[in-house]
């Protein structure tokens, strides 16, 4: 399960990982990428546009999302998103997230620790579907 923070939550608990956990290594992450590609593309109304991984220690993975869909409800898509990284994506891990509202969309920022205290952090970011 997942514990959702506000952001200055988030960045002092990404702080303190930094300090005393080992980050994923690019294998790892370039896993993780492939879990956020497949685990988002399955929702119906998404299109994952692309992934990154390897960006840096604070956000070693980055995914942008297309909503499939104009005039969409925010608020029940950041429930979705919520969902696929609690119960798919950080199920067994400890983990935190946050939401960051933007002109375009939102930001869906991430945390885990494995049992191994290895740890990935990242980005989903979600955008409103082109015109």
């Amino acid at each position: 399960m997942s514990k959702r923070c506000n952001l200055a939550e988030l960045d002092k608990v990404k702080e303190q990982w930094g300090r005393a956990y080992q980050p994923a290594s690019i294998r790892e992450q370039q896993a993780w990428e492939h879990d956020f590609a497949n685990a988002y593309g399955d929702v119906s109304y998404l299109q994952v546009s692309t992934t990154s991984s390897g960006n840096n220690i604070h956000n070693m993975l980055t995914v942008r999302v297309m909503m499939g869909v104009e005039g969409s409800n925010f608020e029940g898509i950041q429930m979705d998103i919520e969902k696929v990284w609690s119960s798919d994506l950080a199920q067994g891990l400890s983990a935190h997230h946050a939401f960051l509202n933007t002109r375009e969309g939102f930001d869906f920022q991430f945390l885990a620790l494995n049992a191994l205290n290895v740890y990935i952090s990242g980005t989903v970011t979600v955008q409103k579907k082109s015109r």
